[in-house]
């Protein structure tokens, strides 16, 4: 049975903002941050502030008994160790190559089938950086190959155990809470 069309948003008959001037105030090979001189809908110049980085995989591993495949490491901004899905930024190859990249770095696991589930915009207020998320099964282990600055614990974990430390605010990761929910919607 066919799925029935979504319908598609309402278009906006807002006026595209102009970009006057750009600079960069930050470049290096991890982020971009760039101040743009914009004219705004209401015809008034203003600084609007825009952070560039490179769009990345989150892979949703799945074993062959349903258990999901998290990686736990410490985000240092936020001192402290959180739980998520494999993810990552791998350049000069498609999404997906990165995506299984990314799973043999982190986990060591690699899977026999892909699908990909969605992709969004992580802060479109402030940032053009997509995340674009995989479902991966068939998963055979093997040895993780972690790059030098990465220092990962991965571990096997019940959709019902994420599922309920996402309820107790316990699952903090924002682009792993997105993919849980392509994965719960899929």
């Amino acid at each position: 049975m066919p799925r029935a069309k979504r319908p598609s948003p309402p278009r906006s008959k807002l006026r595209v903002w102009q970009s006057r001037s750009q600079q960069h105030l930050l470049k290096n090979k991890y982020i971009s941050v760039r101040k743009d001189d914009v004219l705004r809908p209401n015809d008034r110049f203003s600084p609007y502030y825009v952070v560039e980085r490179t769009d990345f995989a989150v892979i949703v591993p799945v074993l062959p008994n349903g258990d999901l495949v998290l990686v736990r490491q410490y985000r240092y901004p936020l001192k402290r160790y959180t739980w998520e899905f494999p993810m990552g930024i791998v350049n000069g190859v498609s999404m997906l190559q990165a995506a299984k990249t990314e799973l043999i770095q982190e986990t060591g696991y690699r899977a026999r089938r892909w699908r990909k589930l969605g992709a969004y915009y992580v802060a479109p207020g402030m940032m053009n950086q997509r995340a674009h998320v995989y479902l991966a099964d068939g998963l055979t282990p093997g040895v993780p190959e972690p790059e030098e600055e990465e220092f990962i614990r991965c571990e096997q974990f019940s959709a019902k155990m994420v599922d309920t430390w996402i309820r107790k605010g316990q699952f903090l990761d924002g682009p792993s809470l997105v993919a849980w929910l392509y994965f719960t919607k899929s």
